[in-house]
């Protein structure tokens, strides 16, 4: 479907920046090593693409900035044909609800009533997908939305940018009721309806690493069954209670104020419901903080408690266990290039490169109090759409960041205390390319900056342990939230630390970390995720969406660094278990 020229002709006039045309794009400098990527990222692969700017978020109109943007035309850019596609939907759309799957549309707006199940719309950068259900109470439309691939929207369209990212310009979306989210309300309620309950369970914990494929297995980890410290294949270790020790005041974790949310009613909650509670207004170069029942968390970019970069911080508290991390990839004047040329019916090259690491770092403090009764668990997605605008390609494509994590603590006894860093330097590009069939990918070179054995430390009577994963997305797509689609690059990395009891004879502290790189075009969230949205959408007796919708996808994780010690070396297999 191609805008007619006349229209095309107005747009060019009236575009945020004047871009609104087609080049030949020079082959950047890439430092990457890999031959595809390489390939991906030539004069050829790039030449005649349609050029990409960096958007201001501060000259988005309101509407803009509320809804996303619209999508407009471009020289040698046709959108895919049977799709609703709304040139002026951010004026269309009268609302979102805090789930972030659900639109409110004026049923009165041109192509409105197009809308239909199983179509696919094309409203603004986040309200594009295909429509699960649609609903119409007078004059609105309440529609949920799922994933489409960029070759759904997309006929054909060559694409290209080469620009520095400054780490302030960008929209922060938050939907803090999305049922991904860790210990969402969605989460709850399946829960319940399992009957099941974390705090009627006795403490335990699962350790895990991501394999290859971006799988969460078993690991080896610490046991002290049978009196001596050593590794086992081990899902969870025996509770000890009946000894408790001080905690330090130096280490006791600070208490962080704020209540929590109340528990939403189910009539003012599910979608299919008359009443939907409006999302939070998005925020231009600050993100907000999601509070959730037990868990607060938020991206951050200039505020990471060091140097900038793309970190997370989260802190949560439940059944006496409290846990405050940071996780974060320093950069040093990062920059993006990306090259996507869409064919039709597939995608001929897609290409990403984020230079500027400098460094990343875990650093956590987790204790369990005297009222200790479980462990924590959480997995999902943060709920926080963060995207950086990119301008005068016609589709409205950004840069979004996702964050997806995985937090289990194994404390063993009451009144503990474990912390633990890890810190490397880094240097090159975190890169993925796919070209004629090909993938490559790579990732920056670390280094650790100390032992990371060394930097365990702890006060308890038992073995205490925390295990957590975080996959950092880069994306070039369409969509919100967990149904975002397009050529994405993942950086996954998994943090272990455990601890001996502080009474054993032999001290010894156990360390892992696992970085990786891996990459697709298309969506992909983690079964357990999908599997709560999927119950929530089931509520709206809407049909399930799969958890992963790929057109193309890495066979295999590109490894960083892969690093386990232990202090003493050896300790594991002598260290002596508390009498």
């Amino acid at each position: 479907m191609r805008f007619p020229t006349r229209i095309a002709a107005l747009t060019c006039i009236l575009a945020l920046v004047p871009a609104c045309h087609k080049e030949d794009v020079a082959a950047p400098t890439v430092e990457s090593t890999d031959p595809v990527v390489r390939e991906a990222f030539s004069a050829a692969a790039m030449a005649g693409g349609i050029v990409g700017h960096a958007g201001d978020p501060h000259s988005l109109t309101k509407t803009e900035l509320l809804y996303g943007r619209a999508p407009q035309p471009a020289p040698g850019l046709t959108y895919q044909d049977g799709i609703v596609l709304m040139e002026h939907g951010d004026q269309a759309i009268r609302g979102t609800s805090s789930d972030g799957l659900t639109w409110i549309i004026d049923a009165n707006a041109p192509h409105a009533n197009e809308i239909q199940v199983d179509k696919v719309l094309f409203a603004t950068e986040r309200c594009v997908g295909k429509v699960l259900d649609v609903q119409r109470n007078g004059d609105e439309l309440k529609v949920i939305l799922g994933p489409a691939q960029i070759t759904d929207v997309v006929k054909q369209g060559h694409f290209v940018y080469n620009q520095p990212i400054d780490l302030n310009n960008f929209v922060a979306v938050s939907a803090p009721d999305y049922p991904g989210a860790p210990d969402s309300d969605a989460a709850q309620k399946m829960n319940a309806s399992k009957q099941t309950s974390s705090l009627r369970e006795r403490p335990h914990v699962e350790y895990s690493i991501v394999t290859s494929s971006g799988e969460w297995k078993p690991m080896t980890t610490v046991s002290y069954a049978g009196g001596a410290a050593h590794l086992v294949q081990a899902s969870w270790h025996p509770p000890q209670f009946g000894r408790s020790i001080p905690m330090p005041a130096s280490l006791r974790l600070p208490k962080i104020p704020g209540g929590k949310r109340p528990f939403l009613q189910v009539g003012g909650y599910f979608p299919n419901w008359p009443k939907v509670p409006q999302a939070p207004l998005p925020m231009e170069g600050g993100v907000p903080q999601v509070n959730l029942p037990n868990l607060k968390m938020r991206p951050c970019f200039v505020d990471c408690g060091g140097p900038s970069g793309l970190g997370l911080y989260l802190y949560t508290e439940k059944g006496g266990t409290k846990v405050e991390l940071w996780a974060t990839l320093y950069m040093n004047a990062p920059s993006l290039k990306f090259n996507i040329d869409v064919s039709p019916g597939y995608v001929k090259t897609a290409a990403i490169e984020l230079s500027g690491a400098a460094g990343f770092s875990i650093v956590f403090k987790a204790g369990a109090e005297q009222a200790f009764q479980a462990n924590l668990h959480n997995f999902g997605q943060v709920p926080l759409d963060i995207s950086f605008p990119v301008v005068g390609l016609g589709v409205p494509l950004s840069l979004k960041l996702f964050n997806t994590f995985k937090l289990d603590t194994g404390f063993s006894a009451k009144t503990s205390v474990l912390q633990a860093n890890a810190d490397y330097s880094a240097g090159g590009t975190l890169n993925m390319g796919y070209i004629n069939n090909k993938w490559g990918a790579s990732g920056m070179t670390m280094e650790p900056k100390h032992s990371l054995a060394g930097a365990i430390s702890g006060v308890s009577v038992g073995i205490n342990s925390l295990v957590f994963g975080v996959n950092q997305t880069v994306m070039i797509g369409l969509g919100a939230f967990g149904f975002s689609a397009g050529p994405y690059v993942s950086l996954v990395s998994t943090l272990t630390a455990l601890d001996q009891s502080s009474i054993a004879l032999t001290q010894c502290a156990q360390g892992t970390f696992n970085m990786g790189v891996y990459a697709g075009i298309g969506w992909s969230i983690p079964k357990v995720v999908a599997d709560v949205v999927n119950f929530f959408l089931s509520l709206a007796n809407v049909k399930p969406i799969p958890s992963s919708g790929d057109i193309v996808r890495m066979k295999e994780q590109v490894v960083l660094t892969n690093l386990k010690e232990e202090l003493p070396p050896g300790c594991s297999d002598e260290a002596k278990a508390p009498q």
